[in-house]
């Protein structure tokens, strides 16, 4: 058994500190789970995209800057 996680009591910093942790565990066995056409068809259309438009990427690490700088802001907001 895991232990309970009350997620709710969480700042969303944690969550997404906590969502990254699994994330990353999940990367490991990806080649498990087959992708469905769907799921194929969108990976290579945003790979089409990406090769067409490289600069329109944005790295997980500014996303993730940004997520958390917002949630530091929502937090004092709040105070």
């Amino acid at each position: 058994m895991y232990p309970a996680i009350d997620i709710a009591r969480l700042t969303v910093g944690e969550r997404l500190a906590l969502i990254e942790q699994v994330w990353e565990s999940l990367r490991h066995g990806a080649g498990v789970l087959p992708l469905s056409d769907t799921e194929r068809g969108v990976i290579e259309a945003r790979g089409a995209e990406l090769r067409v438009d490289p600069g329109a990427v944005v790295p997980w690490d500014t996303v993730r800057a940004e997520l958390l700088s917002d949630q530091e802001t929502d937090e004092q907001r709040s105070r």
